[in-house]
């Protein structure tokens, strides 16, 4: 019964689109959160729990619901409103059954950890606790985390944060950081009959770009985390010059560089600065640093409790780590207990093969609500 409710409650998440506005290539009718954060109010009304709505960058909405006494020490739980455009989908708004899978857009990233924690706080809410019970339907996980940044701490400061991303059901305690860095190469313009006038910043960027390449390589001799592996590096962007007949004067590349737990931004950019001072090219370099990496102790109370609830209902309680950054990187930042668990494969998401498995769905939401009643809990 609790997998048809949740299969059902997922088919609805799925066909209110919230694509993340960030995306330029996605139609303009499809993005935003607004639509989802006014039907899921709806639906806490209908089931009678507590939720307000907050406002993260304009009017982008997260939605918060409660259950459990005032005054209680809190566990958060987040799982993410928006999704990312995938143009060759196939009616990407409807929740389509085909061998035990369901595939939709959102389906495994996030709606249907939504879905699942949406029944949970439903099955909780009544019940007596000791605690306060917050579930986050929040918005931009997928391009700025606007949503998870304005409630944490503002909003909620939990005890412990549970951020709901398809893991398979494994429980995830570290994850890499985020970090984007722009490098500007100046030179001077001269007609591309008489290079030799001019200073080509395209080819000085290069040399740049083969310093980091290089570097790069020698990541997995330098730090190597037992769960994580080792940091990464990956150029994404190039752009310079106007046209084929003039020496161009002006060239930016952009990378993106994922961080270990235990390197700090001050450290990585110092690195970095260093590297390329080295290839005696000028240069400017401005970082943005998206998300801290996060890691949870294997001895922390809530990794075995959390462990022993995975073992009692026969999941693998292993330890895991991922290579990507999520809603965990702001807990991380201000020292909140934080881990990953959720339904569904990763793989998938992000592809117009989305999909997760019914079964999954009502695993996840049992999961939680077993946590969730132990006894000793606090």
């Amino acid at each position: 019964m609790i997998e048809k409710d949740i299969c059902k409650l997922l088919a609805d998440l799925v066909a209110i689109p919230s694509v993340n506005p960030g995306f330029s290539d996605a139609p303009a009718e499809f993005t935003g959160e607004e639509a989802l954060a006014e039907y899921i109010i709806r639906w806490t009304k209908t089931h009678k729990i507590h939720c307000r709505k907050i406002c993260a960058a304009g009017s982008r909405p997260c939605v918060l619901l409660e259950t459990g006494p005032e005054n209680a020490p809190v566990i958060l739980l987040s799982a993410h409103m928006d999704t990312v455009w995938t143009a060759d989908m196939d009616s990407p708004f409807v929740l389509k059954e085909r061998n035990g899978f369901l595939h939709g857009l959102g389906a495994v990233d996030d709606k249907g950890a939504l879905a699942a924690a949406l029944t949970a706080i439903k099955r909780l809410n009544g019940k007596k606790l000791n605690f306060k019970f917050q579930l986050l339907a929040s918005c931009d996980e997928e391009y700025g985390l606007c949503g998870i940044k304005k409630v944490i701490p503002a909003e909620s400061s939990p005890q412990l944060h549970i951020v709901s991303e398809p893991t398979a059901l494994k429980i995830v305690t570290a994850s890499k950081g985020s970090a984007r860095f722009k490098v500007t190469v100046s030179g001077k313009k001269a007609h591309s009959s008489m290079p030799h006038l001019g200073e080509n910043a395209i080819l000085k960027a290069t040399k740049l770009i083969e310093a980091l390449q290089k570097y790069s390589l020698t990541l997995p001799e330098k730090r190597v985390h037992p769960l994580l592996g080792s940091e990464s590096l990956s150029i994404g962007t190039i752009s310079g010059g106007t046209q084929p007949s003039i020496v161009p004067d002006r060239c930016e590349f952009s990378f993106n560089y994922r961080i270990l737990p235990g390197n700090s931004p001050e450290n990585l950019l110092n690195d970095l600065k260093n590297l390329l001072n080295k290839t005696g090219i000028p240069f400017e370099l401005s970082a943005s640093f998206d998300a801290v990496p996060s890691e949870i102790s294997a001895e922390n109370i809530w990794v075995r409790r959390m462990c022993n609830t995975l073992k009692k209902n026969s999941f693998d309680p292993q330890l895991y780590g991922v290579p990507y950054a999520s809603e965990a990187s702001q807990s991380a930042k201000y020292d909140i207990p934080v881990f990953l668990l959720g339904p569904g494969d990763i793989d998938t998401a992000h592809t117009a093969g989305e999909c997760i498995k019914s079964s999954e769905l009502a695993k996840m939401s049992l999961i939680l609500e077993d946590f969730l009643s132990a006894e000793d809990i606090f």
